[in-house]
């Protein structure tokens, strides 16, 4: 059976899980309610994520969708290892620019486009500050990060210039995945 959109996930994860119902919601609500759509998840595991990115690439969707930013740098990869042209929309993704993904954030090129959900340094450092008033006597904030995850590290590095410029000492440990912390 012939399907119009390849949905590529990353895990089944509330925000990724909304991130695709809203994308077919947003569908639906334009009008385009008869859409098949391929959706695939990688169950967070990067093997099946590259498994199934290659297998999306070589189908004949109209759109590919991938979800995070394993899923959309893996399904580019794919695309233009065997030449594939189609739009490749990304979302839930924080670092387009530093994953690969684009070259510049405001002039999107080729057939990749997509939304970054980077938290603006502005939010960032009212949360801090929120911290501060709700713990005055904080002297040090504690971040714990993915390491093998861009998104992660780019907003680790923001929080920790946020903090440090509101007075804190930080301190930054690091995963490998959402179950092993390194000390």
């Amino acid at each position: 059976e012939s399907t119009d959109i390849g949905i590529l996930q990353f895990g089944e994860f509330q925000a990724l899980d909304n991130a695709r119902e809203g994308f077919i919601q947003g569908l639906k609500d334009a009008g385009f309610g008869d859409l098949k759509f391929d959706i695939q998840n990688a169950k967070a595991t990067a093997a099946t994520n590259s498994t199934l990115a290659k297998g999306m690439a070589s189908k004949k969707h109209k759109l590919n969708l991938a979800i995070a930013t394993p899923c959309a740098t893996a399904l580019k990869a794919a695309q233009e290892n065997i030449g594939s042209t189609t739009p490749l929309l990304f979302t839930a993704v924080t670092d387009p620019v530093g994953a690969g993904l684009l070259k510049d954030n405001n002039a999107p090129e080729g057939f990749v486009t997509g939304t970054s959900d980077l938290q603006p340094e502005e939010a960032l450092g009212n949360q801090i500050k929120l911290t501060k008033k709700m713990i005055p006597t904080a002297s040090k904030l504690g971040i714990f990060y993915c390491a093998n995850e861009q998104n992660s590290r780019v907003q680790a590095e923001m929080a920790s210039e946020v903090a440090k410029a509101e007075g804190l000492e930080v301190v930054t440990k690091t995963c490998v995945d959402q179950f092993t912390i390194k000390t």
